[in-house]
């Protein structure tokens, strides 16, 4: 792929006419809809146009309600944590190496008291790291849209949304999203049972600890996909999801946010080792063995 300035300045001016629209049409709607429309679900420079299965689809939100404080950067952090994620070479490297899912697709939504996407579709079949840091950069310049409650349902039903207009069929959906309070449990485990059942989708917590409440348990069991509870459209039950505390409030409100970034990475590249067991019995032994110690150092990475 060879994408030259023209593209990148294409690229530029397609993502600001997306987000000047997608807040119009916030500002014009009186009656707040949950999700937001958007003038189109998969980007038109990025993506490859290619309609064949991709190996993991990652659908990321972040939170953009009035608990993430902006003079303490945690609303920055939160984006340049997953931005680090998407282009480290190792995180690239996994995706295409012998074993691994061979291509790859990210979603990325806000949330608040309704749900924005933010990066439409784009999907990776190969290893080009210029294309990644564009997409890592695109991440990390999103301005803030909203500051109103925490409705994580709205970002579910959003993922939901990306799904129907997906044209990349994938068995290995990540929905993961990134939060520091509790939300509507009812409405959240409506979405993750219907994103399982219809798309077998699973729905992952990355938890910031704040004083009170403990977010990681209300998440674990209000929105994290439990394991094998729900069916997939295939009829077979569903791993479950992953709830992982990624940082204190005082990691995300600081300027050293080392260990926070690599708890974000830790995640998404947990999910994509963990891809091989769901893919049985077609990767061999062997990659399997080679992928369980890629695990079990998992706790030992650090960001360079």
């Amino acid at each position: 792929m060879n994408i030259n300035r023209r593209g990148l300045l294409t690229g530029a001016l397609a993502s600001i006419a997306y987000n000047a629209i997608a807040g119009n049409a916030h500002a014009q709607t009186a009656a707040e809809p949950t999700v937001l429309d958007v003038p189109y679900y998969i980007d038109p420079e990025l993506s490859t146009g290619s309609h064949d299965p991709v190996g993991i689809l990652y659908i990321a939100g972040f939170d953009s309600s009035g608990s993430v404080t902006t003079p303490n950067n945690e609303f920055q952090n939160q984006l340049n944590t997953l931005a680090d994620t998407i282009e480290r070479p190792d995180f690239r490297e996994s995706i295409f190496m012998p074993g691994g899912p061979g291509s790859a697709a990210l979603f990325v939504a806000d949330y608040s008291n309704d749900s924005l996407l933010r990066i439409a579709g784009i999907d990776f079949r190969e290893d080009d790291p210029r294309k990644f840091e564009i997409v890592a950069n695109r991440i990390r310049t999103l301005e803030r849209r909203a500051n109103d409650g925490t409705k994580h349902h709205t970002f579910l039903e959003n993922a939901a949304r990306c799904l129907d207009h997906c044209p990349w069929q994938c068995d290995n959906i990540n929905v993961n999203i990134m939060t520091d309070g509790t939300g509507t449990k009812n409405e959240n485990i409506k979405y993750m049972k219907m994103l399982a059942e219809r798309y077998g989708a699973v729905v992952s917590s990355l938890t910031t600890r704040v004083s009170a409440p403990d977010i990681y348990e209300w998440c674990k069991a209000n929105l994290t996909t439990p394991a094998y509870k729900f069916t997939g459209p295939d009829g077979k039950l569903l791993k479950g999801g992953i709830t992982e505390e990624i940082a204190t409030e005082i990691d995300t409100q600081s300027d050293n946010v080392v260990a926070y970034a690599n708890a974000v990475y830790k995640v998404f590249r947990k999910q994509m080792i963990l891809q091989s067991a769901s893919l049985e019995p077609n990767r061999t032994h062997a990659m399997l063995r080679a992928r369980h110690g890629r695990i079990m150092g998992l706790n030992q990475l650090e960001l360079t």
